[in-house]
Order: structure tokens, then sequence, then C-alpha cells
């Protein structure tokens, strides 16, 4: 993993997800298609020059915590919600890569409060 993230562990809504974090600057929430995102790549720590990039592994991928209340794309909609609050992002850029991009809109049309922008790669669904 590139030096430019840190790794760690944050608690939303009862489970644990793994998060990768680095730059400074406005947030850009960056999720992950349904291959996961075990590695940092090149265009994320390009992206830590002007924004703070936090890459988690949704709940039920990788090393995160599969909770008993997932069952759907509306379930990880309301989660991220909430680790969005937990982190008392604003203003934040979301993208959103594959049923990232899918996560992404379902987010935004429940409550785009604290999206600035949404940028979608090759959205599912």
């Amino acid at each position: 993993m590139s030096s430019v993230f840190e790794a760690g562990t944050l608690e939303v809504s009862g489970c644990s997800v793994t998060l990768k974090r680095g730059g400074a600057g406005r947030p850009l929430l960056y999720l992950h298609g349904a291959g996961g995102a075990p590695a940092v790549q090149p265009f994320m720590e390009a992206l830590t020059r002007e924004f703070e990039v936090l890459v988690p592994e949704h709940p039920g991928f990788g090393g995160s915590d599969e909770p008993e209340w997932l069952d759907n794309i509306h379930d990880l909609a309301y989660f991220y919600l909430d680790f969005m609050e937990r982190l008392d992002l604003r203003d934040a850029i979301v993208i959103g890569s594959s049923i990232g991009g899918w996560l992404a809109l379902e987010i935004a049309v429940r409550n785009a409060s604290r999206i600035r922008a949404l940028s979608l790669v090759a959205p599912a669904g």
C-alpha cells in the first residue's frame, strides 16, 4: 500500500469496515465495484493531491464485517449515509465504479445533503 494512505477500521452502524484514507482537502469518497478495493490504485494516489480520499471496503467485502442486516443495495445506501454522518463529511465528491456507481446513485436519491458531486464509472444496476 502507498505511504500516502493510512489503513484502519471504522465502526458504523454496528459494522466494522476497513478504510484507506489519504490526502487533504474536500472529501472524496470512492465506492468500489464488485471486485472490492484490495489495493490503492495510482489514480487514487493522484487524487490525494487535491482531496482527502476515503476508500472503504463495503460491508460484506474484504476485511469489512458482513452484518446480519445487509440484504441488498438499499441497505448499503443507508449504511453509507450513516458512514458520511459518522465522519461528518460535507460537500463531498462521491465516485462510484460498477456496483459502487449504482450505490452512489442510491445514496444520492435518499439524501444528497452531504454530496457536492457524483461521478459514475461504468455503473451497474
